[in-house]
C-alpha cells in the first residue's frame, strides 16, 4: 500500500465516522455541531478522492517508466521530421532542403546503407530537385 493509498483510506475512513457522528448527533437535536461534521466529512471525502487519484497518476507515471524503459532504442529514438520528403514519404526519402547530415540524407534499402553505385545514381537524380543556391549536402 502506497502512502497515497494510506492517505485516501485514512481520510475516507474519518469521513465514514465523522458521517455516523452527525447522524448521531441530528437525532438528538444537536444540528449545529451535525452541520459541521457533515461539512467536515464532505471535505475529507474529496481529500480522500484527491489522494486516489494522485495513486493512480503515480501508478500511471511508473508504468509509462517501465514500459519505456522495456522498449527497445528504435521505438525511443525515432527522428524528428527534417523536410517535407521525409514527412510524405514515411522516412525514405530525403529532399534538397533537407538539414539533416549528408550520410543521413541517403535513402537506405532494407535497412543497409547504399552503395557507392546506388549513392551515385541516387545523387544524380536529386541533382535536378536541387534549390537554386543551396548545396545538396547540407551547406548552403
Amino acid at each position: 500500500m502506497t502512502a497515497w493509498q494510506r492517505a485516501a483510506l485514512s481520510c475516507r475512513l474519518t469521513a465514514l465516522s465523522a458521517s455516523i457522528g452527525a447522524v448521531w448527533l441530528s437525532t438528538h437535536d444537536n444540528w449545529i455541531p451535525a452541520a459541521s461534521l457533515c461539512w467536515g466529512a464532505l471535505v475529507l471525502a474529496v481529500v480522500g478522492g484527491r489522494c486516489q487519484h494522485a495513486h493512480l497518476f503515480d501508478q500511471a507515471r511508473h508504468e509509462r517508466a517501465r514500459r519505456a524503459a522495456a522498449a527497445d532504442s528504435k521505438t525511443l529514438n525515432v527522428p524528428i521530421p527534417c523536410c517535407s520528403y521525409w514527412r510524405h514519404s514515411g522516412g525514405t526519402v530525403h529532399g534538397p532542403d533537407c538539414a539533416r547530415p549528408p550520410e543521413a540524407r541517403y535513402v537506405m534499402r532494407n535497412g543497409q546503407p547504399l552503395d557507392e553505385v546506388e549513392r551515385a545514381a541516387f545523387d544524380a537524380i536529386t541533382a535536378s530537385l536541387d534549390l537554386p543556391g543551396h548545396d545538396k549536402r547540407g551547406a548552403a
